[in-house]
């Protein structure tokens, strides 16, 4: 056998090892040196998570525990979509239709008996069947009340680079401009006969993409319809468990999962105070909010959303005499109920 020192002599005069030997020297080096400001800055990070919590704990305290109102541009935006909710719910009451306040609508009836402060828009649903009703009558109801600026249209998106229809969105729109005032969504929702559906993901994905080819081809909708019934096993009676529409915002892709829900949690449904009027909500509302949002659904989070309106509103020269004016247009349908 070829003794240690021997190896290491015949070794040390390789080229090819040196090369690899300082290679892995230098190397060595490196990763040491990496590793110690990989350390410093977890350290600093973790210092900066303190700040940010102590941030979000401050921002909770503000929003939660205090009466805080918006200025002129955002209270008047805020003001003229309570005047469209009551339109709504005006329409509503009149044809016996049942809706209810969604999403960030209902968290903020919830936490803050109003508004999420920095909102700028309205959730609302409806089971399918008042939905589409709702569609048939709306716009004989703007006519009569003659709200040329209100407008009732379906959202519009791409699938596969071509365009669908979606939900509802009724929106204010001044002829001058092009922009909305204020935007409300009014999403449908469908009966389910069964709640055990072990791909649940993968089967409503198969028919949402059935639904919008059949959407794309112009077929009837209510053809589309039947077929995306059949398809999710859906029905338009009531049923034991519901969920949100095809069209909707839940689906693995989407903004928040979709779910199958407890009908005996939604209805009857009660009221709220929101702005210092009575919309209708689901009757188990801790329910309904933390099936979308979890269990900490009553806590400002870290990272928030919004719609981007105000800061395009306040370009816009005496914006906040137009919005005053909207405002006293859809209070003066309203008194007409």
């Amino acid at each position: 056998m070829v003794s240690r020192k021997i190896k290491d002599k015949i070794l040390n005069k390789s080229d090819m090892y040196n090369f690899y030997k300082e290679e892995y020297e230098s190397n060595s080096d490196a990763l040491a040196d990496l590793a110690g400001r990989i350390s410093a800055l977890e350290a600093e990070n973790e210092e900066k998570n303190k700040v940010l919590d102590s941030y979000h704990v401050l921002l909770n305290t503000l929003f939660c525990y205090y009466d805080i109102t918006p200025k002129s541009y955002l209270k008047n935006v805020q003001d003229l979509g309570v005047e469209i909710l009551k339109f709504v719910d005006n329409v509503c009451a009149r044809y016996d239709i049942d809706y209810w306040l969604d999403y960030g609508t209902l968290l903020g009836a919830v936490r803050h008996e109003g508004y999420i402060p920095w909102d700028d828009d309205l959730d609302v649903a409806m089971m399918r069947e008042d939905y589409s009703r709702f569609i048939k009558i709306f716009t004989s109801e703007l006519k009569e009340n003659n709200l040329t600026n209100l407008k009732c249209d379906f959202q519009q998106s791409k699938f596969k680079g071509k365009p669908v229809l979606r939900w509802i969105q009724i929106t204010y729109r001044h002829p001058d401009h092009n922009i909305s005032f204020m935007g409300t969504d009014i999403f449908p929702y469908d009966y389910i006969k069964t709640n055990e559906i072990s791909n649940l993901d993968d089967v409503f994905m198969k028919s949402r993409e059935e639904f919008y080819l059949a959407n794309q081809e112009k077929m009837p909708f209510s053809q589309v319809l039947e077929r995306y019934c059949e398809n999710m096993n859906l029905s338009l009676e009531r049923q034991d468990f519901y969920l949100s529409g095809v069209e909707g915002v839940r689906s693995p892709k989407d903004f928040y999962r979709i779910k199958i829900l407890e009908t005996d949690r939604l209805f009857p449904l009660k009221t709220l105070n929101f702005n210092d009027y009575s919309f209708k909500v689901p009757r188990d509302t801790d329910y309904y909010l933390s099936m979308i949002y979890g269990d900490t659904y009553r806590e400002i989070p870290k990272a928030i959303r919004d719609h981007s309106r105000i800061s395009k509103l306040i370009k816009i020269e005496n914006i906040n005499d137009l919005l005053e004016d909207a405002v006293l247009e859809m209070k003066s349908a309203n008194d007409n109920f």
